[in-house]
């Protein structure tokens, strides 16, 4: 079935060329007989200007060529809409891509809008004013996004030593949790807001994580320890373990005892104190591979 795209372009993301990525757009895009436009992100009225894009043109569907936050642009730019959105991982942080077991060539990322599935994904509010998608967090891998931010250094190795030095100077916190009237304290180096279930370089986060049922995990990381980390890259986590506590909810209140870092979806925010969480069920309409692939089939694509 033809139908009209809207690709939205981050020309910044991930330090990679864009060119490549059009010639493959265009040419899938002719072979499949469908209409497109291009929008290139400026970081200035974006939202705005992807609204009034999305009306002119009456897309059906609007792909995001970028990283995280360029996904979580376009959601918002679509949210509570029948306008679907689409993905092309092209950023430094590919997490939703990685969450949904998306191809990473582009060839092959554009072939699951042929016949893809539609799932209806929830948001979260934070403080009823900002939005995410994938995954926030406070301390702990908010201070890596820092440092890469500051970096200009990218790739694993970058990665690598940042979390050393990060971990390094890296201080607890205290938070008190109220989720769904429920009451949490604890001493933490790392609050996750998890609207999925893993990070884009592949670790896992939690298992129970999903980004349509309605929930979303606060996930409770109360010491750091290298084995227990690197477990999570191999999907080892034990939720249950002393390090880790994992709380399910649909609404929290969540308070620090000092302003800690704080990143929505690879996006660094000003340090914070206090927040308030709540999911938005089903306000996105996102395509995704038509079956699920195994873990070969990840591996090859």
């Amino acid at each position: 079935m033809q139908k009209k795209f809207l690709f939205v372009i981050n020309p910044v993301s991930g330090g990679v060329d864009k060119a490549p990525i059009l010639k493959d757009i265009d040419r899938w895009a002719t072979k499949a007989g469908h209409q497109y436009s291009v929008f290139n992100t400026t970081g200035e009225d974006d939202l705005l200007q992807i609204k009034e894009v999305l009306r002119k043109s009456e897309a059906d569907v609007t792909v995001s060529v970028g990283g995280d936050g360029t996904a979580l642009l376009v959601a918002e730019a679509v949210m509570h809409t029948d306008i679907a959105l689409g993905i092309l991982p092209a950023g430094s942080a590919n997490g939703l891509a990685t969450h949904f077991s998306l191809p990473k060539t582009t060839d092959k990322a554009l072939n699951v809008f042929n016949e893809p599935a539609e799932v209806r994904c929830d948001m979260l509010c934070f403080n009823e004013n900002r939005h995410a998608l994938h995954i926030s967090d406070l301390g702990l891998n908010a201070k890596l996004v820092e440092h890469f931010d500051q970096s200009d250094a990218r790739g694993f190795m970058s990665y690598a030593d940042g979390v050393l030095e990060t971990v390094k100077d890296m201080e607890d916190f205290e938070v008190h949790i109220e989720a769904d009237g429920n009451i949490h304290e604890a001493r933490l180096i790392m609050l996750a807001i998890a609207n999925a279930n893993r990070y884009g370089t592949g670790a896992l986060l939690n298992k129970e994580g999903k980004i349509d049922d309605g929930r979303f995990e606060l996930c409770l990381l109360k010491k750091f320890d290298f084995g227990n980390l690197a477990l999570h890259f191999f999907d080892f986590i034990d939720e249950h373990a002393e390090y880790m506590e994992v709380i399910s909810c649909k609404k929290a209140t969540i308070k620090l005892n000092k302003p800690v870092a704080f990143q929505i979806d690879g996006e660094l925010q000003a340090e914070t104190k206090e927040l308030k969480v709540e999911i938005q069920p089903g306000c996105i309409k996102m395509l995704i591979p038509g079956k699920e692939k195994s873990f070969l089939e990840r591996l090859l694509s």
